[in-house]
């Protein structure tokens, strides 16, 4: 950061990341439900992925739509290898 405390600049710069296969939970919730799911649904991912012998390929992540009376949420991790999902954990993209 450069600039005084009134105009501070910001060094942007882009990268572009090669699309990975994903292990992922998704869940429609009222925006007092988010808190309480998210350790579930991670524990979720990473129990799956433990069962299926496959380590995950990075940290793990979360993202949030936003809308009226709700939240779409999807959590999981990235995998070096596409998964086979089952009733709560699924492949996705990121």
């Amino acid at each position: 950061m450069s600039g005084d405390a009134a105009t501070p600049s910001y060094a942007v710069h882009g990268q572009a990341n090669a699309e990975l296969p994903t292990a992922v939970m998704r869940a429609r919730l009222g925006y007092d439900e988010v808190g309480a799911w998210l350790p579930s649904a991670y524990r979720c991912v990473y129990a799956h992925l433990a069962a299926c012998g496959i380590d995950p390929a990075g940290p793990p992540f979360a993202r949030y739509e936003f809308g009226s009376g709700g939240v779409d949420v999807e959590v999981g991790v990235a995998v070096t290898t596409a998964i086979a999902g089952d009733d709560d954990v699924v492949p996705g993209r990121v």
